[in-house]
């Protein structure tokens, strides 16, 4: 019986928690969003109200400044009238200067050479009495900005703030213009800037503004007003926004310089403010007006706001933890019997019934659940002790199957050791018990016959098909048949009576071991590799349907050449296939890369290394498919052999005689022997040239010399008409002789100098194989 575990009772608290913190995220959530609208219409708002007290600073401005111009102008006809007599000219300065907002009043005369006039009243202080003043002749006033630019505009002009007597002032001046368009005198007045400060001042400050600075520059960007009194008449807004490290004020001030308005983001001394600004537009005065409110200021009410809202937020938490707890331990109360119970199922008591709660709700509904599910189990476990029962007898008739299995498939590797031209080894793990992969190889003489072979599904019905396909493939090659019968011998033993349409893909090969001439038959299997010492190859071949599709159905036969310490790699599909935890494959590139490191392992160590490294891709994801490898290793040693192609042209043959000479030389044999080769060749040669093929067709010849110890091997085989030269019978007398034809003749001359000669015809070829017992020279 298994081991009670005690619990701790928190189930309660952690749904106390789960509730709360939802409530709490749904609030944050609304909170939140609240939040950032209340504060986008916060600023929103204060722009608005802002910009409404800027646009106000301004008509204010121009309001004040258009008062001094049109006070200026209502003098003029009082100037003109009087300005032939110096008295009255003083009354009129005089009378100018009742405007307390005037620090100065002036007229000045065109000079006329040497001489010049230009009269004054001056106010001294703010309470002070004006006194009347008569420059003296030497003063050049037409040089100063006051005189010249209206003189030379002809309308009047306001300039840049100055300081006199203390205060700050700014002068503006009136042309006074003769019939003849003439400007004969310019008067003006130094406008007290103190004045425009209290009108400004008048204006009051509203709530939210009282961090605010408020500045006021002229045409040369110096402060004329400004909350910080220091920075009048001292700085500049460039200076300003400079040493506070402000490009945004800087740029606002270019903007106003260029009569632009409106409200900008900016940073000030590495705060975030709200800059509402605009241009002055009245006479020539290009002044700007600009109110700075920090974000602090904006946002004040909306953190207050916060602050009370997150301490009420906190209380209601609380408050709401306490009442959800105590309703969830109500709630939940009955859980804990139903648990107790469960644990009591868990550890093998089906026979106790569960005590029934009437609550009307899902917790009676789980309790009558959980007395169910202890009748169900204690059922279903009568059941399964029977099931295990069989599952242990099937288990063992499986794992029978499977000794079967392997037993059918070559044990020891290489299977003929006494063949030291070849190495062979090869690899199967099934993906289930007993698999459908399968793998043979048999030696006969100097031919390694082989098959690799897929059947689609798994288990035992595709081990079955596989037991049928490796006995024909064994039974097909005692008979010494092509590479493509074997394999139709195969698809008509399949094919009939498929019910359940179970198809296998495979590959049969016969590799000559004197000349390493492969032949082979691919019935819908995965292409063969060749392991060279610097490449890795795809050997072509036809596509075949796999067997067991449809009977008598016709397979072709593909050629190819091993050379020495060549490997051919056979593999199924569960090779490709093999599938990591990510789902990713193995694929057929992985394995080139693979068999190009191991190109100078042996058979053995080269299957081993493509399943190690399967192994590593696999990374321990379960194997979906069988997995079958093979490796054929073709080493000849004590052998020689070339493959020559020619033409089918006469000249040929003297070529292929002084290959044939090369070849027989470098192997220390006898001049007659290999005169008797050389002629041998050149009449089989000559046989295929006139009579293998009609006129113009296209030829394909080739001819492989081969020796091994005290034997030299000859085939010739050509894509000509089919023809069987040893069933040809020699004559016996040379008269029977003479009535042969120069063909029969030729071949009598082959046979007779040859000590074998054997004729096949393969896939659309025939093939004349001549041996001869050969002599060294001592």
């Amino acid at each position: 019986m298994a081991k009670k575990t005690s619990y701790n009772s928190h189930f309660y608290k952690m749904l106390t928690h789960y509730v709360t913190a939802a409530v709490l995220a749904v609030f944050v959530v609304i909170f939140t969003s609240s939040s950032i609208f209340l504060a986008i219409t916060l600023k929103q708002r204060a722009e608005e109200r802002h910009t409404a007290k800027v646009q106000l600073y301004v008509s204010k401005i121009e309001q004040e400044i258009s008062t001094v111009e049109e006070k200026l102008e209502a003098y003029d006809m009082a100037m003109r009238r009087n300005i032939d007599s110096e008295e009255a000219v003083r009354g009129v300065l005089m009378d100018m200067m009742h405007d307390k907002r005037f620090m100065f009043s002036f007229i000045c005369f065109k000079p006329d050479g040497e001489d010049r006039a230009m009269y004054e009243v001056i106010r001294n202080s703010t309470n002070s009495l004006p006194y009347f003043n008569k420059r003296p002749t030497g003063h050049k006033y037409e040089t100063y900005p006051y005189y010249l630019l209206p003189y030379r505009l002809k309308k009047n002009y306001l300039t840049y703030p100055y300081p006199l007597h203390g205060e700050q002032v700014a002068t503006m001046t009136h042309p006074l213009v003769n019939e003849k368009g003439e400007v004969f005198a310019v008067m003006g007045v130094d406008y007290r800037l103190n004045h425009l400060k209290h009108i400004i001042s008048g204006l009051g400050r509203s709530r939210g503004e009282k961090a605010a600075v408020f500045s006021v520059f002229s045409s040369d960007g110096r402060y004329v007003i400004h909350s910080n009194r220091q920075m009048v008449e001292n700085e500049t807004f460039i200076t300003d926004a400079r040493m506070n490290n402000s490009p945004g004020l800087e740029e606002i001030g270019r903007r106003i310089q260029a009569g632009g308005s409106g409200v900008e983001s900016i940073d000030y001394d590495g705060n975030k403010e709200v800059a509402c600004f605009a241009s002055v537009k009245a006479v020539n005065a290009n002044w700007g007006v600009v109110m700075r409110v920090p974000f602090t200021e904006i946002y004040s009410t909306l953190f207050y706001g916060l602050l009370t809202s997150t301490v009420l937020l906190v209380i209601c938490l609380v408050i709401l933890y306490y009442v959800v707890r105590y309703v969830i331990i109500r709630k939940t109360r009955p859980i804990s019997d139903y648990a107790e119970a469960s644990v009591a199922i868990a550890q093998g008591d089906f026979d106790k019934p569960i005590r029934r709660m009437e609550t009307g709700d899902e917790i009676q509904y789980l309790g009558d659940s959980l007395d169910e599910m202890r009748v169900a189990l204690k059922d279903y476990m009568h059941k399964v002790a029977e099931t295990t029962a069989a599952q242990r007898i099937m288990e063992s008739e499986l794992l029978i199957a499977h000794e079967v299995q392997m037993s059918m498939l070559p044990r020891v590797l290489p299977t003929y050791p006494s063949h030291k031209d070849i190495d062979v080894y090869a690899f199967m793990q099934p993906a289930k018990a007993v698999g459908g992969d399968l793998y043979d190889v048999m030696c006969r003489d100097e031919k390694l016959f082989f098959i690799i072979g897929d059947v689609s599904g798994k288990g035992i019905p595709a081990s079955l098909v596989m037991a049928i396909t490796a006995s024909v493939f064994r039974a097909s090659y005692r008979g010494g048949i092509a590479p493509n019968i074997v394999v139709e011998n195969i698809n008509n033993t399949l094919s009939p009576n498929n019910e359940r349409n179970m198809f296998v893909t495979l590959i049969v090969g016969e590799l000559d071991l004197s000349d390493g001439r492969l032949l082979f038959c691919n019935a819908g299997h995965d292409p063969m590799l060749i392991v060279r010492e610097d490449e890795v190859v795809t050997v072509p071949m036809d596509s075949n349907l796999p067997v067991g599709v449809m009977e008598r159905m016709p397979y072709t036969l593909n050629e190819a050449y091993l050379n020495p310490d060549d490997k051919l790699l056979l593999y199924t599909d569960g090779i490709a296939e093999a599938e990591n935890t990510e789902k990713k494959l193995y694929t057929i590139e992985r394995l080139v890369e693979t068999a190009q490191t191991a190109v100078r392992l042996n058979a053995r160590e080269m299957v081993d290394s493509v399943i190690e490294d399967v192994r590593r891709h696999a990374d321990g994801a379960e194997q979906s498919d069988d997995i079958t490898i093979m490796c054929v290793h073709y080493k000849p040693t004590g052998r020689m052999w070339k493959r020559i192609a020619f033409e089918n042209d006469k000249n040929e043959v003297t070529r292929i005689a002084a290959i044939i000479n090369d070849f027989c030389t470098s192997l220390s044999l006898t001049k007659d022997t290999i005169l008797n080769i050389q002629l041998a060749v050149e009449e089989a040669m000559i046989n295929i040239i006139d009579y293998a093929y009609p006129p113009n067709a296209e030829s394909s010849n080739t001819l492989v010399l081969s020796a091994v110890s005290n034997r030299i091997d000859i085939i010739l085989s050509d894509s000509g008409t089919p023809f069987d030269p040893t069933t040809f019978e020699i004559p016996d007398t040379a008269e029977n002789a003479d009535d042969a034809s120069e063909g029969k003749l030729g071949i009598m001359l082959v046979m007779s100098m040859m000590n074998e000669v054997k004729y096949q015809r393969i896939d659309g070829r025939n093939e004349l194989k001549m041996s001869k017992e050969i002599r060294k020279e001592k």
